[in-house]
Formats: structure tokens, sequence, C-alpha cells
């Protein structure tokens, strides 16, 4: 009787291991819905939300936001102009980005001086 529960407590616990290591890892979407600061500004640059709208700074109206191909982050604005950015990493609250042109950015959850 007490290998059986020890056998019992022994896969109880792998299983909540296991759960708790499906739980750590946020989708990517997940991840990106929230507000962004453009490094170096104080106002936000983007807003995700998650039914796939956007708020860009500067711009008219609610744009779109989707991931195409997991690494690829397409953006609207209101009259359909597009940008698509790969996602080089998201990793302590800073997204890092490359445009069409090669060119680096970095977007924060929270201003952030360069």
């Amino acid at each position: 009787k007490i290998m059986k529960a020890k056998r019992v407590g022994a896969i109880a616990l792998l299983l909540a291991l296991v759960l708790s290591l499906v739980g750590c890892g946020k989708s990517m979407e997940k991840q990106l819905e929230g507000i962004w600061y453009l490094e170096g500004w104080s106002g936000p640059a983007f807003t995700f939300y998650d039914d796939g709208s956007c708020k860009i700074q500067g711009e008219y109206g609610t744009g779109t936001w989707t991931l195409v191909n997991d690494d690829q982050l397409k953006i609207s604005n209101f009259y359909g102009e597009t940008v698509v950015l790969t996602i080089e990493s998201i990793k302590d609250g800073c997204l890092t980005v490359t445009n069409e042109l090669g060119n680096t950015g970095y977007f924060w959850r929270t201003p952030h001086d360069e």
C-alpha cells in the first residue's frame, strides 16, 4: 500500500509539473497584446487588442494586426496600408523587430529612454 501511494503521489507531482510548464509558454499573440512604446517616446506606439484590432500612434481610426508564420507581425492602418515586421524577440518587456529594410526597432511595455 505504501508503494502504491508513493507511485500515485509521484504521478500526481509529475502531472502538476507538466501542466505548470505548459502554462508558462504564452502564445506569441498573447505576448503581443497590450500597449507598446517606441524606445525614447513617452506615448504608446501601438496598442494591440485581443480581437485583432489595434491603435497606431498618429494614425486615424482603428487598424488591424495579425501574426503570420509565428514571427511576422503584420500591422495595417485604417486605410489598409500595411507594414510587416519580423519579430526577433520578446524578452523582459522588450519587443525587438526588424522592418522590411533590415532596420531594427525596440518597443517596450512601459515608456523607456534610449
